[in-house]
């Protein structure tokens, strides 16, 4: 004799937001039957962040070098970015598009849909710069953030040599050809 069973089915769907930093988490999902059986079902998951490939290239310059650079590439194929920054060891932060109260700037250049450059223009070196680890912050969509170390590594001069002697070569030419009037 066969017995009537009575089998219920049913599909439930949903969407839940997940947070990169709650990787190697488990979901569970529980039902209670009318009988009262309970019935729970986990499910692993594990969070892959890809990450932009920055290459950064280390600089260098002399204390009261006017304009030096800190320059890093970003290929972020198939990634949705926010925003790019610099870091300024820990001082402060510098958004693209902005500057602060020491004449830092960052500016972005797209060389395609997915890749650009991205400067750190310096108004003028200072001894804090050489000491300092700079960052490149590029900030996802999905709030995620990849950090890339640049360094700006003092070189020797700037002591005032090459303006002085600039200045000094017009000033001798200027009185060499005076004294030539002078003395023809």
């Amino acid at each position: 004799m066969e017995a009537n069973v009575i089998k219920y089915r049913t599909t439930i769907t949903g969407r839940i937001p997940l947070n990169v930093l709650q990787s190697n988490q488990v979901f569970e999902c529980s039902a209670t039957s009318r009988l009262g059986d309970k019935h729970t079902v986990g499910l692993p998951f594990k969070v892959k962040v890809y990450d932009p490939k920055i290459v950064c290239n280390n600089s260098e310059a002399h204390v009261g070098k006017r304009y030096p650079m800190l320059v890093c590439t970003v290929d972020y194929e198939g990634l949705s970015i926010k925003s790019f920054k610099y870091e300024l060891g820990s001082r402060d932060a510098v958004q693209e598009g902005t500057q602060n109260d020491e004449f830092v700037e960052v500016e972005r250049k797209q060389i395609s849909d997915t890749k650009a450059i991205v400067t750190l223009n310096l108004y003028k070196a200072k001894k804090w710069h050489f000491d300092t680890e700079f960052y490149l912050v590029v900030e996802h969509t999905d709030g995620h953030s990849t950090r890339e170390s640049v360094r700006l590594f003092e070189t020797p001069g700037g002591n005032g040599s090459s303006r002085f002697s600039g200045a000094s070569l017009v000033t001798l030419i200027i009185s060499l050809w005076c004294a030539h009037q002078l003395f023809r």
